[in-house]
């Protein structure tokens, strides 16, 4: 208890608390709603989906897959954020997403009042530019993974809507998908070169991609003494 205060204080926290809850109880509406699912049981499906696929553990409370299309919706952008800093959770991670979504939110009120300086902070500090460039680098090269997926996935065979899921749900380590890779289905179907890209950006994703990317760098092999000036 005594570090309670301490964690309703971390803005990372209260992030995924509220993105898990709008998310879970977003998709508990659709349910209740659109197929007259009970309250009870719609908010327990809702949840559970939304943490199951932030937390990206791969469990299914069902066919999501035959949910309304605003709950699907919901489950795809879950897929986008991931777990907190530290975890072994996949995705880009709720931090980088605070981060860029107040960087993001004080570049239009600079637009708006030019004069006007103001600090981003998390948890009261502030964070110094090289914090902004380099998680947005991250995204970056995150969402260009994405897409660049989609193409090769797409000249392997896989058709365009299976491939977008499959692709993020590879490369944030998540499991289940939609479409061929469902909670009720499996990645067996795809061919051998299909799962071996995949298997590579489950590498790439769950070893922070930035740190593989460097790899490619010819500077990273160059172990030549390098000459001062």
């Amino acid at each position: 208890f005594g570090d309670g205060p301490a964690v309703r204080r971390d803005e990372e926290f209260r992030a995924y608390v509220t993105i898990a809850l709008a998310g879970g109880l977003l998709i508990a509406a659709s349910l209740w709603i659109g197929q007259q699912v009970a309250a009870g049981a719609a908010v327990r499906s809702g949840l559970f989906q939304a943490v199951s696929i932030m937390t990206t553990t791969g469990f299914a409370v069902g066919d999501y897959t035959l949910w309304p299309p605003l709950a699907q919706a919901v489950l795809f952008l879950l897929m986008f954020v991931g777990g907190s800093a530290g975890s072994t959770a996949g995705g880009p991670k709720v931090i980088r997403i605070l981060i860029a979504l107040k960087h993001g939110l004080g570049e239009m009120r600079r637009l708006l009042h030019p004069r006007v300086v103001r600090v981003v902070r998390i948890g009261g500090a502030p964070l110094p530019a090289t914090v902004f460039a380099a998680v947005t680098a991250f995204l970056f090269v995150y969402m260009t993974t994405w897409f660049v997926s989609i193409v090769v996935l797409g000249a392997l065979g896989v058709p365009l809507a299976d491939a977008m899921v499959a692709a993020i749900s590879a490369l944030g380590n998540i499991g289940p998908g939609f479409g061929a890779i469902g909670p009720t289905e499996t990645f067996f179907d795809f061919s051998p070169a299909v799962k071996l890209y995949l298997a590579l950006l489950m590498l790439v994703g769950r070893l922070e991609m930035l740190s593989v990317f460097v790899l490619f760098q010819p500077e990273f092999w160059d172990r030549r003494p390098k000459r001062r000036v």
